[in-house]
């Protein structure tokens, strides 16, 4: 079997598997479907009868007022009916679709910022919306549609056999070949669905990345040329949507043809019947014994009895389309995080001291080590920079103190008996506030922004944090106040606005321990003034840990480690460091100095 054959089969147990929680609803959907055609069986029946009795028999319209009556009851019950079974269908998919969304935040939310760092954010935000709405109609049309498909042909020829035999065995001879040519077609929508989520999701990730970078497109004359290739991108999801198309309207096509040959060859049959009735060599057509009004109901029938088939045909290619999301779905919730038993809390012990003992990590089995033998202690209460040029592995450090990557061997450990790897990531994340070179802040109001650190702050906690973040001058400004609303990626805020917002939510956290990531890179002077002073303030009974290039910040330090290619190759105090002029940290910051004076002063 090929990997696309297999990757649909597993696509498809895992819809099933996914069907599951809306059961109940896709099964109230068929009841009401199915009323609702024993209804129209009913319906039919009696406009037979109309005919039948105004036509042959010269009833007056006034006899026959009860069956118009009772017709119309039935198409207003069946439209109710209509009615309902969409409001279930849609209770079905909305809980299929929440419960598969809080999967995918959740899934996210456990890999961790490292391993999502591989995908593309346009292909995950495609995932949770594009691609889960992709087994909307799946859910809602597809499923209730298996089961009509087979109830329904069988309850029109329990009423069709009584009239005629051989228009019954003609009907269900027909009925397999619309089945087959649906699977048929089936299997090629299939793969042009996986295509089409494919070209959707490349498309996706394009806008995402240019709306990102419009302004270093724009600041590097860039534009143009990727305009062209937001075209190409479009134009590529253009042709995969008119293939996929082209296969429904095809099958549409000739699942038509089918149905029409098969109720024509019933009519055919019916008016040969009546033609030759009485002749003494037509003994076949005396297995039935069919009246005018018999006949006519057969041929009001046959269009319905295929009508639950042409449906399953037609929302088949729903099917097609849900087997293409579930795959890409399926290469989201591959990605697996790295295992740990991390099922022991902290609770309220405070972190008195961390410790590397011989820490070595690398990111693949078949790479270079990033760290190499780091040991490492910090003690609570203490102050220290983490310096280095690019690529020492100062990030990699940082991110095995968060948890988003997890050291082996259990080399890291939180009061000398704990191994990190051992401690609960949300347990331990609750003692931790972080502070990276580019505050995450979300579309609300400055408030609800603040409230993520502690829901809660009241207003004199949240006046507090901004006065130490120095905002308060700020926030007067604004006609709102706390409830200003912001957009998406600072939108309304300068940089060191947002750097000291976020600033005010990591002193808002109570936490034990901060970890700052270059919170002041690409400010200017004054604004990094000003947050570095904010953070002095803030981190006296903290204990701290800054990856910073600052030489401004590091008198402020009790201890400054600085790496090279994964190794500490240096540590100690501010003095201590600057009287080797042939050290790392020397060359480092030798543009700190002035002819004949040390760097300490």
């Amino acid at each position: 079997m090929s990997t696309n054959a297999l990757q649909r089969k597993s696509a498809r147990l895992w819809l099933r598997a996914l069907a599951k929680p809306a059961k109940r609803w896709i099964q109230l959907t068929v009841i009401i479907s199915f009323i609702s055609g024993l209804l129209l069986i009913l319906q039919l029946y009696l406009l037979a009868h109309i005919s039948y009795s105004a036509y042959i028999e010269k009833i007056t319209k006034w006899q026959l007022i009860s069956y118009f009556i009772a017709i119309g009851i039935i198409v207003i019950v069946r439209a109710l009916l209509a009615w309902v079974r969409e409001i279930v269908s849609f209770q079905a998919a909305a809980k299929v679709k929440l419960e598969l969304r809080d999967k995918i935040i959740q899934h996210i939310n456990t890999l961790g910022p490292i391993t999502l760092s591989k995908e593309s954010s346009g292909d995950i935000i495609s995932a949770a919306m594009e691609q889960v709405e992709g087994v909307n109609n799946f859910l809602t049309r597809f499923l209730p549609q298996i089961s009509l498909a087979a109830l329904m042909p069988i309850a029109i020829l329990v009423f069709i056999f009584p009239q005629s035999i051989v228009s019954g065995i003609i009907l269900l001879v027909c009925a397999p070949l619309i089945p087959l040519f649906m699977m048929l077609v089936g299997w090629g929508a299939e793969s042009e669905n996986q295509k089409h989520f494919k070209t959707l999701a490349r498309m996706s990730s394009g806008f995402l990345d240019t709306l990102q970078g419009l302004s270093t497109l724009k600041l590097f004359n860039r534009g143009k040329p990727h305009a062209k290739a937001i075209f190409n991108y479009s134009d590529q999801y253009r042709i995969k949507t008119m293939k996929v198309l082209r296969i429904a309207f095809l099958s549409s096509a000739v699942l038509e043809v089918f149905s029409a040959a098969s109720i024509a060859l019933v009519a055919i049959y019916l008016g040969m019947g009546f033609i030759n009735a009485g002749a003494d060599n037509s003994l076949w057509w005396s297995l039935d014994n069919i009246t005018l009004q018999g006949g006519l109901f057969i041929l009001l029938l046959a269009p319905e009895f295929f009508l639950p088939l042409r449906e399953l045909s037609t929302h088949y290619h729903a099917k097609a389309e849900a087997v293409g999301a579930a795959i890409e779905l399926e290469k989201l919730f591959a990605l697996t995080p790295q295992k740990t038993n991390d099922n022991l809390t902290l609770d309220n012990t405070h972190i008195e001291r961390i410790d590397c003992q011989h820490l070595s990590f690398s990111y693949h089995k078949d790479t270079s080590a990033v760290l190499k033998d780091i040991n490492l202690s910090i003690s609570r209460g203490q102050k220290v920079a983490i310096i280095g040029p690019s690529g020492a592995g100062k990030t990699t450090l940082l991110n095995l103190l968060l948890k988003f990557i997890h050291a082996e061997n259990n080399a890291i450990s939180i009061n000398h008996k704990i191994a990190l790897n051992d401690i609960n990531e949300k347990e331990w994340l609750k003692h931790i506030s972080w502070l990276g070179q580019t505050t995450g802040l979300f579309k609300g109001t400055i408030r609800s922004n603040l409230l993520l650190a502690n829901p809660e702050a009241d207003d004199n906690t949240l006046f507090d944090a901004i006065k130490m973040a120095k905002l308060e001058q700020f926030i007067s400004t604004l006609p709102m106040g706390l409830d200003t609303e912001i957009g998406e990626q600072s939108l309304g805020l300068s940089g060191g606005q947002a750097q000291r917002l976020g600033l005010a939510r990591a002193y808002l956290k109570p936490c034990n321990l901060l970890l700052l990531d270059e919170p002041t890179a690409s400010l200017d002077k004054k604004t990094e003034k000003e947050i570095l002073n904010a953070l002095y303030s803030i981190w006296k009974n903290k204990t701290v840990i800054m990856l910073t290039h600052r030489f401004e910040c590091l008198a402020h330090m009790d201890n400054i480690i600085v790496m090279d290619n994964g190794k500490i190759v240096q540590q100690g105090t501010l003095n201590e460091l600057c009287h080797d002029k042939n050290s790392l940290f020397y060359k480092l910051y030798a543009y700190h100095q002035t002819e004949g004076e040390k760097c300490a002063h």
